[in-house]
């Protein structure tokens, strides 16, 4: 009976591991008209994902979606203060990169932030950044922040590496209500291919019924 227990907790936690990854790609205006460069990125973007394209843009699918995650945006001034909350987008030339989200001011310090629904975590796993036009680009810093700023992991990097072109991958793995990317402060600077994954927080009412038929199978089994 244990076998049974251990197959059924396995089933739960793999059934609770999915993937989005956010591609800025097929993004369009209000009108309906290709979004263009420097246009702002559509504040439903990445919310809720369960399909390649939501109408808003498409995605790429890892090991399944997001419905219980939502993404939001944001740049601050050069003074590190609220400017706004939008991302732009770009089409090309930062790095290798093609539909990237950079910050709406020259120096500006840009934020994509994953927030999970209650009950659910999100999980960063991995994301891109160059930078424009194919050059190497010089920013402060780049980190991954908690839902109350603190600082959970830093890239302790200083430069956006697109000369090649080419362009940096990052695996910061981090779980969390939410994660905030924040990166800057230089819009030559620009993300792409953000991997977030959700997972259930405590298992679901049919999963404990189980393993709670399980173990009680087990017991009357050992008297």
């Amino acid at each position: 009976m244990t076998k049974y227990i251990t197959l059924a907790l396995a089933v739960a936690v793999a059934g609770a591991a999915q993937a989005t990854i956010l591609t800025f790609g097929d993004l369009h205006e209000v009108t309906g008209a290709p979004l263009g460069n420097y246009g702002v990125i559509d504040h439903a973007y990445g919310d809720n994902v369960t399909q390649t394209n939501d109408g808003v843009g498409s995605y790429l699918m890892g090991s399944g979606w997001t419905p219980n995650v939502t993404t939001s945006y944001a740049t601050h001034d050069g003074a590190h203060n609220h400017f706004s909350n939008n991302l732009l987008h770009w089409d090309s030339s930062y790095g290798d990169l093609e539909h990237i989200a950079f910050s709406e001011v020259s120096n500006g310090y840009a934020r994509l932030i994953l927030s999970a629904d209650a009950g659910w975590s999100v999980r960063l796993e991995s994301f891109d950044l160059a930078g424009w036009p194919q050059t190497d680009q010089a920013i402060e810093y780049l980190r991954v922040l908690d839902g109350a700023n603190n600082i959970l992991w830093d890239a302790n990097t200083t430069v956006a590496h697109g000369a090649g072109p080419t362009h940096d991958h990052y695996a910061p793995n981090l779980v969390g209500q939410t994660l905030i990317i924040e990166w800057g402060p230089n819009w030559n600077t620009g993300l792409d291919n953000v991997s977030f994954s959700q997972t259930d927080v405590v298992p679901e009412p049919a999963t404990m019924a189980v393993l709670g038929l399980g173990a009680l199978a087990l017991k009357r089994r050992r008297r």
